[in-house]
């Protein structure tokens, strides 16, 4: 169907195309993850996949509402997430040119010193450009959308903010690699909100028929692969092109469709929350029995025996510390004391919160329980959970950032043209610095430790095989380490040198002896001849 629809879109503008047809039979395979991901979206934060069509997402909430600790966890990690990968401050990747082109550059006279300083400029206007489109706010909604629903897709307009659009708006379709061939976006506004371009595009094409102002319509934009590096784009309302189809490039196309779990075969992905769902429900289950326990505990009735002398109305009225006739056994209280029975439910509650903390790296989860913790501890902890979204991190490395990068760079006006290499150093860059950091202290501890030896051993000891041992132990190179030959010339330099301080020293004691035996008597201005 997918050529059927571009022989339709190649027409032209004004031509009739089943864009909305073509949506409606990828959501068959779409709905059944929308399905679960609203469910999941319940347990945490159910504003991010709510059980409706998008006609009313202001209204009620819909959270099952006995527990909280889904919509901690998930914005923990969000937030965790985007400060990790985007930080604050400094930009998330950076460039460098390739060898060969650089070269070929440095041989045109151009200054390697200068090409870095091309390079570092338009990173810091990428920086600047972030800022501009609000993106960190788009960022923190994806990861909240990724760790729920495992899927989102980011949207960066020509003149706007970056945009999060959800699950509940897009069908796609990939190929087994999991590459995109094939994307639409539903977007539901009122007619005035549309830009006066697309306005009169509508009513050229619709004339008499044209919506009102307040009408609500439908616009699909439907993006196809045409080839390996260029897509297709059309847009159409109400069965009409509004305009006529672009030909964009994979690294300029401004729609990047991310998962948080990849399967082969499937098009979509799943998020975390549906890996531990089962807690989730547990949760929910525990948690509502415990707060209806709770309030049958609190619900107090005072019993009057029958025939009972007591008047209830002068107790009720009497103020505190009054003298009233009456007689204590007339007057019983009855209440559900049953608080011993609901402890092993608050127990196994405590102990499923605790899974659902160390799996979203809740730093209250991450601590032992002990009087006194060590940071050292804590870090060392958070760093092994941390290591767990190791494939996450790679991943939206590779689907996420790296794809955005080259968007940034392209909207700042740096030519890309396959000369420039583009690092990602947050995340699990990040991780590989530290590990590289480990190596290098864990290098530096077992250099200190021949001084433990016995001084026969140490003056026996090859200090540079050793070293060089170690290093491979470690799996670690020494670029900072001198060869054999760097490390002999050093030292013909340094005994060089001494020698000729010695000569210096020599000739310099030797002068006043000579002047004193008669040598050279003939001084002038201050000079020895």
């Amino acid at each position: 169907m997918s050529n059927t629809l571009l022989e339709q879109v190649v027409k032209g503008i004004g031509s009739s195309v089943n864009i909305e047809g073509r949506y409606t039979f990828l959501s068959s395979d779409r709905n059944n993850y929308r399905d679960r991901a609203r469910e999941y979206s319940k347990f945490t934060l159910p504003y991010v996949l709510p059980d409706t069509d998008g006609s009313d997402r202001g209204g009620g909430a819909n959270q099952h509402g006995f527990q909280g600790i889904g919509a901690q966890a998930v914005n923990h990690l969000a937030n965790r997430l985007t400060i990790n990968m985007f930080p604050i401050g400094r930009s998330f990747f950076n460039t460098e040119f390739d060898p060969t082109a650089k070269a070929a550059l440095v041989k045109d006279g151009y200054d390697p010193t200068q090409l870095s300083e091309l390079l570092v400029e338009a990173e810091e206007r990428c920086s600047a450009l972030q800022t501009k489109i609000a993106a960190r706010v788009a960022y923190t909604e994806a990861f909240k959308s990724l760790i729920i629903t495992g899927n989102v897709c980011m949207y960066l307009p020509a003149d706007g903010n970056l945009q999060a659009i959800k699950l509940d708006r897009y069908v796609l379709s990939r190929d087994l690699s999991g590459k995109l061939t094939e994307l639409i976006i539903l977007q539901k506004k009122a007619f005035s909100t549309l830009s006066e371009e697309v306005k009169d595009s509508i009513k050229s094409i619709k004339g008499t028929s044209t919506p009102d102002e307040d009408d609500e319509i439908s616009i699909y934009t439907w993006i196809y692969r045409k080839d390996i590096e260029t897509f297709i784009v059309a847009q159409s309302v109400e069965g009409i092109l509004i305009r006529d189809y672009q030909e964009i490039s994979e690294q300029s196309l401004p729609w990047k469709p991310l998962r948080w779990n990849s399967c082969y075969g499937e098009d979509y992905g799943r998020g975390l929350v549906e890996d531990h769902s089962g807690d989730f429900y547990v949760i929910e289950f525990l948690s509502e029995a415990l707060a209806k326990g709770m309030a049958l505990m609190a619900d107090i009735k005072y019993l009057i025996k029958p025939g009972s002398q007591t008047d209830i109305d002068e107790i009720s009225k009497a103020p505190t510390g009054e003298w009233i006739f009456g007689n204590l056994e007339d007057i019983g209280i009855l209440q559900l004391e049953r608080y011993a029975d609901f402890s092993p439910i608050s127990e196994v509650l405590n102990e499923y919160k605790k899974r659902i903390g160390q799996a979203f790296l809740l730093n209250s989860a991450v601590r032992r329980d002990r009087e006194r913790i060590t940071t050292v501890e804590i870090r060392m902890d958070a760093q092994e959970l941390e290591t767990s979204l190791g494939g996450v991190y790679s991943l939206l490395a590779q689907t996420f950032q790296t794809p955005l990068a080259y968007l940034y760079l392209e909207r700042v006006g740096f030519p890309l043209d396959g000369t420039v290499v583009l690092n990602i150093i947050t995340g699990l860059g990040a991780f590989g610095k530290a590990g590289d950091l480990d190596k290098l202290k864990q290098f530096t501890e077992m250099m200190q430790l021949p001084q433990i030896w016995p001084e026969g051993v140490q003056e026996r000891v090859k200090w540079n095989i050793y070293a060089r041992e170690i290093a491979v132990s470690l799996s670690m190179k020494l670029p900072f380490m001198m060869s054999d030959e760097e490390w002999q010339g050093k030292q013909d330099a340094i005994a060089k040198a001494r020698q000729e301080e010695q000569m210096a020293e020599v000739a310099k004691s030797a002068a006043p002896a000579i002047v004193k035996e008669g040598g050279y008597q003939d001084l002038k201005e201050g000079q020895l001849k």
